[in-house]
């Protein structure tokens, strides 16, 4: 996942990926990073290897940990899903 988005303290957001089977991976998460913006942030995750059928809805949740999850003053500003892979 390439992710970009304004926010004051990149440390206060939570960042998770979810599969079309339900899998969840965690990106990112509360911690003490008080710099500003993520911009074309690179996370990775094995958690998704496995995945039968990569096809079908991808979400990528975004939540300000320290303010309950209230993004009204931050803006994702682009993200993108980029799959590696082969067939069986």
């Amino acid at each position: 996942v390439y992710f970009s988005a304004q926010h004051p303290r990149r440390g206060e957001l939570a960042v998770t990926l979810v599969g079309p089977s339900g899998t969840t991976s965690r990106l990112a998460e509360l911690n003490h990073d008080t710099n500003a913006d993520y911009r074309a942030w690179r996370f990775g995750s094995i958690f998704h290897w496995g995945e039968r059928d990569p096809g079908g809805v991808w979400k990528l949740l975004v939540s300000d940990v320290v303010r309950n999850g209230d993004m009204s003053n931050q803006q994702i500003t682009q993200w993108n899903l980029i799959l590696y892979g082969h067939h069986y």
